[in-house]
Parts: C-alpha cells; sequence; structure tokens
C-alpha cells in the first residue's frame, strides 16, 4: 500500500543549470567578507541558476516535465557573473550575482520551456524572468547592517565574479524540510559544444 500511496506524491520541480564549484567557492568567500551577519548564504549545493520554477507536479506531469527537458537541442554557451544586487534596497530578502554575458541566451532558454509546460497543462507564474544566481538570504536587518549591506553591494556592482560554460541543463527536484531544500537531478539536457 506504502508503494502505491508514493506513487501518486507530487514533485516540487524546477529546471536550472548548476554552477561550477569554483565560482561555488569564489562567491561564498565574497560573502564572507562582507562581515554582514545577517546574510544566510544559500548551501553550495543548492546553488544553481534557476531558468524555470514549476512548481507540484503529480506523477503524468513529471514525466512529460522530464521529457521536455530530455528532448531540449540547443549549443552550449557562456555564462558570467557580475557583481552583486538586491531586487529591494530599502527591504532586501536576497542577495544575487548578476548575470552578464548569457543573458539573452537565458530568457530564450526561458521562454521556450515557459511555453513548453505550459502546453502541457501547468500554471506557471507570469512575472517577467530576471536571470540572476540567488546567493545568500536575509533575516531581519539592523538599520546599521542595511547600510553596510547597501555598501557592500555598492562596492561589488561591477565585480567580476567568474564565467562558466554552460552545457548542461536540469530539471530537479526539491524537497523542502529540515535545515535545507534538498535537490536532486530528475533529468538532464546535454548542449552541444
Amino acid at each position: 500500500m506504502q508503494g502505491q500511496h508514493q506513487e501518486h506524491r507530487e514533485t516540487r520541480a524546477f529546471i536550472a543549470i548548476d554552477i561550477p564549484q569554483e565560482v561555488k567557492e569564489r562567491l561564498r568567500e565574497l560573502l564572507a567578507s562582507s562581515g554582514i551577519e545577517s546574510l544566510r548564504p544559500v548551501h553550495e549545493d543548492n546553488m544553481h541558476l534557476t531558468l524555470l520554477f514549476i512548481g507540484n507536479l503529480d506523477p503524468a506531469l513529471l514525466e512529460k516535465a522530464r521529457s521536455i527537458v530530455s528532448e531540449l537541442r540547443g549549443k552550449s554557451f557562456r555564462v558570467s557573473l557580475k557583481g552583486l544586487g538586491t531586487f529591494s534596497r530599502s527591504h532586501p530578502r536576497v542577495v544575487f550575482a548578476r548575470v552578464g554575458e548569457g543573458v539573452e541566451q537565458l530568457k530564450a532558454l526561458h521562454s521556450a520551456l515557459h511555453s513548453e509546460v505550459k502546453a502541457i497543462g501547468v500554471e506557471l507564474e507570469g512575472r517577467e524572468y530576471t536571470p540572476h544566481l540567488t546567493v545568500s538570504r536575509l533575516g531581519h536587518l539592523p538599520r546599521n547592517q542595511l547600510a553596510q549591506l547597501t555598501k557592500f553591494l555598492d562596492d561589488k556592482a561591477d565585480l567580476e565574479i567568474g564565467s562558466f560554460l554552460c552545457s548542461a541543463i536540469k530539471l530537479k527536484s526539491s524537497i523542502i524540510g529540515g535545515e535545507r531544500a534538498v535537490h536532486g537531478d530528475l533529468a538532464v539536457a546535454e548542449l552541444s559544444p
């Protein structure tokens, strides 16, 4: 009986690009140098560049999403990360690395994947896609730390963080619980050189 119950559980899914270890290490060092106590860096195992958040999928839709990603074709491309930012200077909730090179390719992939996933019957968010890499979440920031964060972000606005070749796109699962979410790979599209 338990096996049958498991079969019908929904899977929280998203499509993303993994980040190379050397870029993750550079980001970890950069955040550590900030001295801001309220920064809660994203665990290195969960650091990825999201192309499309899908949400909870039943087994049938999950299989269709796997097919979409597995059948994806395209050429690999360079992605560079340049500068740090936040979506709100007055009430920041996350710190992210900005995407420099590769923005247009990421937007095109997002658009194509959004259309294909929507076509299989999944309701998706309608907000504009802004390619970025979330590197830290923020707790409540006292006023002095907000000023410190603003200065830190201004100082790092044009910093060349790193670049890498995007050669694979993955459908990933996310299991929420414990201290952090646990992500797993469900399907992979290898991009041609």
